[in-house]
């Protein structure tokens, strides 16, 4: 979400017990923008969100 407006949504499912999966979002926001990323509240997945601050 950016300031309070649904952006848009990435599902990435992996079907293998050592397989991997990866997406990208991109998004202009400007400073001061409130971005928010979610999960979903019962399939959060395993992993990391990464995030650089610039």
């Amino acid at each position: 979400m950016i300031n309070n407006s649904v952006y848009g949504s990435l599902y990435l499912r992996n079907g293998h017990t050592d397989g991997t999966v990866s997406g990208t979002v991109v998004a202009h926001a400007s400073k001061g923008d409130s971005v928010y990323v979610r999960i979903h509240s019962t399939h959060e997945g395993s992993g990391y969100i990464n995030s650089n601050t610039y």
